[in-house]
């Protein structure tokens, strides 16, 4: 039903965008040299508004307050389209949504108020914003928010929460019915309007969908995240690097992820399918882990650790060779980062792997105790035993691999007497560690290799 009101609408609203002369317009930092209209955000509202409405979800308190604020936040998104507003008034009204919202009993359930309050105001918004700036390519807004939105909806169903599956269906069927007429070459583009009301109501039906899980605080922490993982990369991807360019995170630009995959030689059509193929992966990871909090938190740390590799990996701004100035710059602080995260992916995984991805009750406890001594006393060793620096060999690597788990073993046996603590696990851990770092290590070098190649062929001119 949604997707058929959405996708027809599109008919009738198209004309009178243009009409209106609600167009996007060719600019030196947008793809595209095409007036397109921006009749997609109507298109939504109309599938996600009427659809959840006709299924009674007006009758439920938290509902209708979701369902009223996604249109008052697509009525401000089609402003901005009109006559655009400046980031700081889109943020402030963007809060003042979030916080109706929070008023109505729609908010992140972790320590409220105290933390749930911010925490709030941060998801809500945020995720606004982040589908608003992946709508920067044909279909990678819309396919990607009908993605994450059936993934909401799967895992709300399988939980018993019957109104959020409707809503969350709601809006993967209005989403769908808008990349009808969105796939490349776009007929029609979401706009503010579009992107930044499905942003909200995603955000929204994605923190209901947790409300149900069992598994308590860091299933309600995690699954959101991986739910809209693709618009918070490329948000944090495009922040950073900006940032670090000196530029301001709130100016337009061809550096978003959708552009570096265009500049690699992909079309738009398989750019757009690239990134669907991504986040149904993470969303049905999401959804196969959900009931595991030991695997959600390797399939978060997994997701992290990729993320951090590919935006090492994707092409620079002005060529298809890869980005090595950060590499080169940081080193030491990025290796750091990411192998502590690698650490903490490779002891779950090793207890994953030593009970046939079911951990045992009695060791899930002493697993997130040993976590952080495990992270810290890797580190330790790996600094000290010239892990990082510029002439570590596979062999060093190795050693300090096989140092770090005999000083692990030693420090749960003075603290714990090694109790509720499997031998297995830390054989297995030793020699996924070591695999792991290896990986990186290799995939660092091969990209300040290309940089070094490029510098050279630019000497050489």
């Amino acid at each position: 039903m949604a997707y058929g009101i959405s996708a027809l609408s599109a008919f009738a609203v198209a004309p009178i965008m243009r009409k209106l002369r609600v167009i996007s317009h060719p600019r030196a930092d947008r793809l595209g040299s095409r007036t397109v209209p921006l009749a997609g955000g109507i298109s939504f509202l109309c599938g996600f508004v009427i659809t959840a409405s006709a299924f009674g979800l007006f009758n439920i308190k938290e509902f209708a307050a979701v369902i009223s604020l996604t249109a008052i936040v697509g009525a401000i998104g089609f402003f901005d389209d009109v006559r655009p507003l400046s980031p700081a008034v889109k943020l402030l009204l963007l809060m003042l949504a979030s916080g109706a919202l929070i008023l109505y009993g729609v908010y992140v359930n972790i320590y409220f108020p105290i933390l749930g309050v911010p925490l709030s105001f941060l998801w809500f918004s945020g995720v606004s914003n982040a589908f608003n700036l992946i709508d920067n390519a044909d279909g990678v807004s819309s396919g990607v928010a009908a993605i994450s939105a059936l993934t909401i909806g799967v895992s709300a169903n399988l939980c018993g929460n019957e109104p959020c599956s409707v809503a969350a269906l709601s809006i993967s069927g209005a989403a769908c019915g808008v990349l009808t007429h969105n796939f490349p070459p776009a007929r029609i583009f979401l706009g503010d309007c579009g992107s930044l009301s499905v942003g909200f109501a995603l955000a929204a039906t994605s923190v209901i969908a947790t409300w149900r899980e069992a598994g308590g605080l860091l299933i309600m922490l995690i699954l959101p995240l991986l739910f809209v993982a693709v618009p918070l990369f490329d948000t944090a991807f495009v922040t950073i690097s900006r940032i670090s360019r000196g530029d301001s995170p709130t100016k337009g630009g061809l550096d978003h992820t959708a552009h570096r995959l265009l500049r690699a030689g992909l079309s738009p059509r398989k750019v757009a399918l690239f990134s669907y193929a991504v986040s149904g992966a993470i969303g049905v990871i999401a959804i196969l882990s959900k009931n595991n909090p030991i695997l959600l938190l390797l399939a978060a740390l997994g997701v992290v650790l990729s993320a951090i590799i590919t935006s090492l990996t994707l092409p620079s701004l002005k060529s298809r060779i890869p980005i090595a100035a950060a590499i080169r710059q940081y080193k030491q602080t990025i290796l750091l980062i990411t192998d502590a995260l690698s650490f903490a992916f490779s002891f779950i995984l090793a207890y994953l792997a030593r009970f046939d991805l079911t951990v045992p009750d009695v060791y899930v406890g002493i697993v997130a105790t040993a976590l952080p001594v495990v992270v810290t006393v890797k580190l330790a060793v790996f600094y000290l035993g010239g892990g990082y620096s510029e002439n570590a060999t596979y062999s060093v690597l190795a050693r300090n691999s096989l140092l770090a788990t005999i000083s692990a073993v030693a420090a749960f046996t003075i603290a714990f007497r090694f109790e509720n603590l499997s031998r297995g696990v830390f054989i297995i851990d030793f020699f996924i560690t070591s695999l792991v770092c290896a990986l990186i290590r290799k995939i660092f070098k091969v990209v300040s290799t290309v940089k070094d190649e490029e510098n050279e062929t630019k000497n050489g001119d």
